[in-house]
């Protein structure tokens, strides 16, 4: 008989590091299709993931916020493996490159008209915008205010 738990085990990886691993009461992650709640007990299941926020709420009920660009996403056991193309934990982002970025690829946006430019900075943009919401998120949950939260 399976033991019964409260928690999941989880494990955030990207090609060049383990970034988080431990228990918690749920894994939120962009998967290919929309957003996936991963809570103790899910069944098993494999996806591809979105660039987007992982959410994990920790067994002391704190959020840890990650950002994630492509991969894939496997639950099996009770145990959530998330294998990221590319990584950050929220305290990792650069706020000011962020804001560059985006800048920038609005930027190129406004003056392009190659196809396959404007598509490289709307990914670009799309990141950054991902990023930003990241620190604000991070930001409001640890109690700390969001300087001009408003520009993002």
């Amino acid at each position: 008989m399976a033991r019964q738990t409260n928690t999941v085990e989880v494990a955030i990886l990207d090609l060049n590091r383990l970034l988080y691993a431990g228990s918690c009461l749920s894994v939120t992650a962009p998967a290919a299709l929309g957003e996936l709640c991963i809570c103790p007990r899910h069944a098993p299941l494999l996806s591809r993931l979105q660039t987007g926020e992982v959410r994990i709420r920790t067994e002391d009920d704190r959020v840890a916020f990650y950002f994630v660009a492509g991969g894939f996403l496997e639950v099996s056991n009770n145990v959530v493996t998330i294998l990221a193309d590319h990584s950050l934990r929220s305290e990792e982002i650069d706020q000011q490159a962020a804001l560059q970025a985006r800048q920038q690829a609005e930027a190129l946006l406004k003056t392009n008209p190659v196809f396959s430019e404007r598509d490289s900075a709307l990914i670009a943009r799309a990141e950054a915008l991902i990023k930003l919401r990241i620190l604000e998120h991070a930001r409001h949950a640890s109690g700390l205010s969001v300087p001009n939260a408003s520009r993002f």
